[in-house]
């Protein structure tokens, strides 16, 4: 009777260290997972200073783009190269009378976070919204200051990701002439 006992505690010994080794090699691959690394961040070098007191603000912008003025605010727009002919735009600006706290989201949108920020020393609210119209799952960040009545809003054209929208958007400020 003993020796049955002892051969079936060497099986189960046995098989915990099998079981206990196999965790152990499990857990040790996934320690030494390295992702493969991503393109080294680059710094957007912002060389331009546009201002308009019409729309009552201002911005900085990196060489290679332009603005293009519209009655309510403004397009960032890439220069046309040899590699991309037609000029594109990056994001929008769009200026109208109203009160942020009166912000409602329209049919076919969905709010999925609304958070006060700063940007530049200045109170703003950042919205991420996603919309019907926009591919499945996609999401667009807006960011809204408000000054004198007037609402300033940034976000990227057609929600596609703009390289330069963060560094450029952090360079905002109010301007009004007197």
């Amino acid at each position: 009777m003993e020796n049955q006992s002892s051969g079936g505690i060497i099986w189960v010994v046995a098989a915990l260290l099998v079981i206990g080794g196999g965790i152990y090699l499990w857990q040790d691959e996934g320690a030494t997972y390295q992702a493969p690394e991503s393109e080294e961040f680059q710094p957007v070098e912002l060389t331009q200073d546009w201002q308009s007191s019409d729309l009552g603000f201002a911005l900085k912008l990196p060489d290679g783009f332009q603005i293009s003025e519209r009655p309510d605010g403004i397009l960032v727009v890439k220069e046309s190269t040899e590699a991309e002919p037609e000029p594109r735009p990056e994001f929008q600006v769009q200026v109208t009378q109203g009160n942020l706290a009166d912000f409602k989201v329209g049919r076919g949108i969905t709010l999925l976070s609304d958070e006060e920020v700063i940007i530049n020393g200045a109170k703003a609210r950042k919205f991420v919204i996603t919309a019907d119209s926009l591919p499945a799952g996609t999401e667009c960040d807006f960011y809204s200051f408000e000054n004198r009545g007037m609402i300033y809003e940034f976000s990227e054209y057609q929600c596609v990701d703009s390289p330069i929208f963060e560094a450029v958007l952090n360079t905002f400020a109010i301007v009004w002439e007197k």
